[in-house]
């Protein structure tokens, strides 16, 4: 009985932790926070300038973005922004079309998607994506876990707050 209890505790532990993912977990963070921004930003997404943990730029620059051909964090917070679905977690690039997929690749491009890392973090996994529109700016902050997002802020406002 013992041991059936203790791999019942294990399942649950498991089913709490592993997700499904489309990619590399750390681009997408940062395609998440992108694309919780600009669930709220309310206007056509212009520019994105992203900001992540040491620890996170360097497992994310390398890596393939699903659906793009292309690797980088750049090119997930611009995918993630123009066409991500904030609601689906680890999943948020499932959806993502050809089109998409062009308008992320011309916004990299064109230099309208910067990331860097933000030095004053303490957290080992940090995503922040800060996208534009031509009115209004929306910040969405993930820390510690790839889909944990603390702060949204509008127009420098707080609309959300964990």
């Amino acid at each position: 009985m013992e041991t059936c209890t203790m791999w019942n505790k294990m399942i649950e532990i498991m089913k709490q932790d592993i997700k499904p993912a489309t990619g590399c977990t750390e681009p997408i963070s940062l395609a998440f926070a992108a694309a919780t921004a600009a669930k709220e930003l309310g206007e056509p997404v212009q520019s994105v300038k992203a900001f992540v943990s040491a620890n996170l730029m360097k497992n994310g620059m390398g890596v393939m973005v699903p659906g793009t051909g292309m690797p980088g964090l750049a090119i997930a917070a611009a995918v993630g922004a123009l066409g991500g679905d904030a609601d689906a977690g680890l999943q948020v690039l499932k959806s993502l079309t050809p089109d998409v997929v062009a308008q992320g690749k011309q916004m990299v491009a064109d230099g309208k998607v910067t990331v860097g890392v933000n030095e004053t973090t303490k957290h080992i996994l940090y995503s922040e994506a800060n996208v534009y529109g031509e009115s209004h700016h929306v910040r969405a902050v993930i820390v510690d876990s790839h889909t944990n997002v603390v702060l949204i802020e509008k127009d420098g406002q707080v609309i959300f707050e964990k």
